[in-house]
């Protein structure tokens, strides 16, 4: 059994004491360096409260409109030679599973740059 605070806890602290007690004091460079790795903390705590269901829908979404599977990596780059090849020109069913994926992916990275309204 873990102790408290746990992992998550811990990352939660990390980013507050960055973003809300130093980062206010600090200007220029330092500033800028301390809100980096208080937004790495953040994308951290995002991509272990989502755990791998993201990867694994990427991965099947991309398996169903390819029709064969493999690796995340191996479908992303089968994906991207089936459309340089043009076999998903105009695809409806492209343009949904990338941009779901788009939005799984910028919802770790960076929620608040998302617009789910369009």
């Amino acid at each position: 059994m873990r102790d408290r605070p746990n992992g998550a806890e811990l990352l939660a602290e990390a980013w507050r004491v960055l973003s809300q007690d130093l980062a206010p004091g600090l200007t220029g460079e330092q500033r800028y360096k301390v809100l980096l790795v208080a937004s790495a903390v953040a994308i951290v705590q995002r991509e272990l409260a989502a755990g791998d269901e993201p990867a694994e829908a990427e991965a099947q979404a991309l398996t169903d409109l390819l029709g064969s599977g493999g690796s995340l990596l191996d479908l992303n780059a089968d994906l991207a030679a089936a459309v340089r090849s043009g076999k998903f020109d105009r695809s409806s069913e492209v343009y949904a599973v990338l941009r779901k994926t788009v939005e799984a992916r910028v919802s770790e990275s960076n929620p608040t740059a998302l617009d789910l309204s369009t």
